[in-house]
Order: structure tokens, then C-alpha cells, then sequence
């Protein structure tokens, strides 16, 4: 009888540590879960890198370049292409920049003549086209290459939003030139960029 006895204590002293150990190794798998859920959302936030390069040993690849970005899927597009945006967020990106005409820390100008639009110009181009259907940004950038610590940065000069010209069928069949600002260009606004991204008076 006792050594049934101890035999049951004994079993039953295992299933607790057992079952101690599994709880200890839950809470530690749980903790390790949360430590990598916060390491995954402290990922998220992108600090300010600074892109100063050597200016004795790099060279400029491209003086002037431009190129249109399509920010917004259409039908014509393949799988392929609509992955590509799909992580550009247009609305924030287009408001910051409306905000900044009129405010008057950025000047809008004439994609064709390169003249500033007036005030009036630019109410009229609010009314004529919604921001939700700029479909195209044009970027004209400076391309520099560190040949000596192999680091490149693109200078973006200046921005152009377009807008989608539809067919009564809803597709797309050409773009409309918006407004275009000039950015890092002290000659084109009262206002310039320091090295922090932050935009600060002349």
C-alpha cells in the first residue's frame, strides 16, 4: 500500500512540474511574442537618415532628369505594376503639397510656361479636377554617386501632379498637367529646406 502510495506522489509531484514547466514556457513564448510584435512596430518608424556625401569625390550622374510616377492603379495595369505602388500613400503626399501652396511655404507654377499661377488660377484648377483623380507624378530630380563611399542620392527639384482624363467608359486615356512646385530650389520659393527635412525661411 505505501508503495502504491509513493508511486501516486510521485506521479503526481512529475505532473506538476510538467505542467509548472509548460507554463513557465507559455509565458516565456508569449513574452518573446510581444517583444518581437514591438520590435516589428518600432521597425515601422523610419528616423531621419542623413544622406550628406562627400561633395570632393562625388560626381553627378544625372544633372536633370524627369520621369512620371503613376500613384494610382487603373485597369490597364497587370499585377505586377499595381504591386509596385502599392505602398505610395498619394493623399498625404498631395494634401502636404496643396497645403504648402496655400500657405504660401511653396509657389505653384504653370507646367508649360514655368509662370507662378495666381491665386484665382489655382481656386479655378480646385474646381475644375478633384485631387482624388491625379493618377501621375512627375518628378525632376539631380542624381549624385559617392565613388569614394558608394552611396548615391537622387535631389528632387521639382513636382508636377497630373490628373486622370477618363473616357465615358471610365478608362483611362491621358493625363492633364496640374500644378507644378519646385522643392530644394531657393530660387523658385520664398522658402527653402534645410538638412533636416524641416522647411524654414529665407
Amino acid at each position: 500500500m505505501k508503495i502504491i502510495f509513493s508511486n501516486l506522489l510521485i506521479i503526481s509531484l512529475l505532473l506538476f512540474s510538467c505542467g509548472a514547466e509548460k507554463t513557465e514556457k507559455d509565458e516565456e513564448s508569449s513574452l518573446v511574442d510581444s517583444t518581437q510584435t514591438e520590435k516589428k512596430h518600432e521597425a515601422q518608424i523610419i528616423p531621419y537618415i542623413n544622406t550628406e556625401i562627400n561633395d570632393s569625390s562625388a560626381y553627378i550622374v544625372a544633372k536633370k532628369i524627369s520621369y512620371p510616377v503613376t500613384v494610382k492603379p487603373t485597369s490597364k495595369m497587370d499585377d505586377w505594376e499595381k504591386e509596385c505602388i502599392k505602398d505610395i500613400d498619394k493623399k498625404t503626399f498631395v494634401d502636404i503639397i496643396f497645403k504648402g501652396v496655400k500657405t504660401k511655404r511653396l509657389k505653384a507654377y504653370n507646367y508649360i510656361t514655368d509662370e507662378e499661377l495666381s491665386s484665382a488660377e489655382l481656386q479655378e484648377m480646385e474646381k475644375k479636377y478633384s485631387r482624388r483623380d491625379i493618377g501621375k507624378i512627375q518628378f525632376e530630380e539631380e542624381w549624385f554617386f559617392d565613388n569614394k563611399e558608394l552611396i548615391m542620392i537622387k535631389r528632387i527639384k521639382s513636382v508636377m501632379l497630373a490628373y486622370e482624363n477618363k473616357t465615358e467608359d471610365g478608362e483611362v486615356r491621358s493625363y492633364t498637367a496640374g500644378i507644378k512646385v519646385y522643392l530644394n530650389s531657393k530660387g523658385k520659393n520664398e522658402v527653402h529646406l534645410d538638412n533636416t527635412n524641416t522647411i524654414k525661411s529665407n
